[in-house]
């Protein structure tokens, strides 16, 4: 399952994560509250590891967990162990503003790794001219215990509640700090604010491109083809032996129904950013998954909106609206959805 999470805690005010999992929680957390809250008040101990013959193996040793023995990894014997607490104190520091800021926090793989995520409230909410709503970035922190990556922090948009979504955020960061489990990690604190300066950046990309999809008019004829064409593209239905208008039209209708009548949508109806709002919300939170499968339908659900048919119909949506603001969107995003798109003539 994408989720893989041990514990976690969330704040209820953005919502339940996808997987239902996790310690619910009424407003944003102080360090120590988020600690508790999540589970994550453990620590690591090094210890001496042998083989089966009882020979000492003198180059590694195990990470364990002191609260029920569990092995959380095999590292190097110079693999300097950052604690969970840390983790929380060494992202308070880098924010430096103090305060309940943290949004979520949990542990991953049996307690391999840690992430967290606090509410950047020394940036400014992201505001697109027209929409009502405030898009806020986060600061997630990564950290493992069993050597698999660095102590790595970076700014994003998402909302980091489970495996996928963390490895998502770091995968389309364009800037992040990675401070490796050795020597004194809390002497590098400066390179980490550094890249944190730094990596605002993707905030202000984020409302660049929506503002200029605000500035795209769209009508409800060319929203009506933008829709067809973003879900009619898959190479697999003719394949799989799907009836592709059924499918292009119950998926576009719908999302065309949500652009006319879901509230939250109005003030920015009529806009490229309304028609790829309402994909957005249609995948996210309209969509049925799963039916008739045998497979968990909150699996697929994930697995469509972070890497499969859901992200593909997002991106080719941006390409299909303007291809010229698709290009402020990361470059790996967006290239399949263009090799696609260049088959659908853009009205």
């Amino acid at each position: 399952m994408p989720a893989n999470v041990e514990t976690m805690t969330y704040t209820t005010a953005r919502g339940v994560p996808w997987h239902g999992l996790g310690k619910p929680v009424d407003g944003l957390m102080t360090a120590a509250e988020a600690v508790e809250a999540a589970g994550l008040d453990w620590h690591v101990v090094a210890k001496p590891i042998q083989t089966v013959d009882g020979e000492p193996i003198d180059m590694k040793v195990a990470n364990v967990r002191d609260t029920d023995g569990k092995v959380v990894g095999v590292v190097g014997n110079g693999y300097t162990i950052v604690q969970n607490r840390d983790a929380f104190d060494f992202a308070d520091a880098i924010v430096a503003d103090g305060g309940a800021h943290f949004e979520t926090a949990g542990s991953l793989n049996g307690g391999r790794t840690v992430f967290l995520s606090i509410e950047l409230s020394a940036v400014e909410p992201i505001k697109v001219e027209g929409d009502d709503s405030n898009f806020k970035p986060f600061l997630l922190l990564r950290n493992t215990h069993d050597g698999s990556s660095a102590l790595s922090g970076c700014v994003t948009m998402v909302r980091g509640v489970c495996e996928n979504t963390v490895n998502l955020a770091f995968s389309g960061a364009k800037q992040q700090f990675n401070i490796r489990h050795s020597g004194d990690p809390t002497a590098k604190m400066q390179q980490a604010r550094d890249a944190l300066g730094i990596s605002v950046d993707y905030a202000k990309r984020f409302e660049a491109v929506a503002n200029a999809l605000m500035a795209v008019e769209v009508t409800e004829d060319r929203a009506t083809k933008i829709l067809r064409d973003a879900f009619g593209m898959r190479e697999s239905i003719e394949a799989k032996g799907v009836d592709s208008d059924m499918f292009v039209n119950h998926h576009a209708t719908r999302t065309l129904e949500l652009l006319n009548t879901a509230a939250d949508l109005a003030p920015i109806k009529g806009t490229g950013w309304g028609v790829l709002q309402a994909v957005a919300e249609y995948i996210d939170h309209d969509r049925q998954y799963g039916k008739g499968s045998a497979r968990d339908a909150l699996d697929i659900k994930a697995t469509s909106i972070l890497w499969g048919q859901g992200q593909d119909v997002l991106n080719r949506t941006a390409v299909l609206i303007d291809p010229k603001v698709a290009k402020m969107m990361s470059a790996d995003s967006v290239r399949g959805a263009k090799r696609l798109a260049v088959r659908v003539k853009v009205a």
